[in-house]
Formats: structure tokens, sequence, C-alpha cells
């Protein structure tokens, strides 16, 4: 439930942003996607029963090599784990999936 409402909440958001961008002539005109608009307008929102949480575990700052998936994890895994199926990935290039482009 909190994830269906921050999804509705971030998607009516960018229709606002966008509203207002369009009306003040802010940067280019760039259309937002059906989906975001229209989950702007939903009442209820259906997360995809295969869906999951992706954390990529990169360097935090490079100059010290700290992770930043390691201070998120203390604070925030032991409230997901069991609620949401989580992957925690090493490097972000295990996010490009066959044939995207």
């Amino acid at each position: 439930m909190q994830v269906e409402g921050g999804y509705r909440n971030t998607a009516k958001l960018l229709v606002a942003l966008r509203a207002l961008a369009d009306e003040n002539q802010i940067g280019p005109a760039l259309e937002l996607g059906p989906s975001v608009v229209a989950a702007s307008r939903a009442d209820r929102l259906a997360v995809a029963p295969l869906a999951a949480l992706v954390a990529v575990d990169l360097p935090k700052h490079q100059a010290d090599h700290k992770w930043a998936w390691t201070s998120w994890k203390a604070s925030h895994e032991g409230k997901l784990k069991g609620k949401i199926p989580m992957r925690v990935l090493e490097r972000p290039e295990l996010l490009v999936f066959a044939g995207a482009q």
C-alpha cells in the first residue's frame, strides 16, 4: 500500500511540475509518458507480482570507497525484508537486460 501511494504521489508531482514548466516555458517541452499520466489519475495502482526493489551497491564516495548500500542497508533492509523482493547488485551494468537499448 505504501509503495502504491508513493508511486501515485510521485506521478502527480511529475504531472504538476511538467504543467508548471510548460506554463512558464522552462526548458524544453518534453511530454510525460502515458503510464506516468495514467498513474497520476488512478485511484489504485496494481504492483506487478514479480516486481522487486533493485539496489545497486555503488561507491558513495570514490575517494574513501564507502559503499552506498552498506549505509542504506542498516536503516532500510529490516523494514523491507519479507515485504518486497529485493535484489542487491554489485555493478550497475547488471541492470542492462538482453535486448535493451
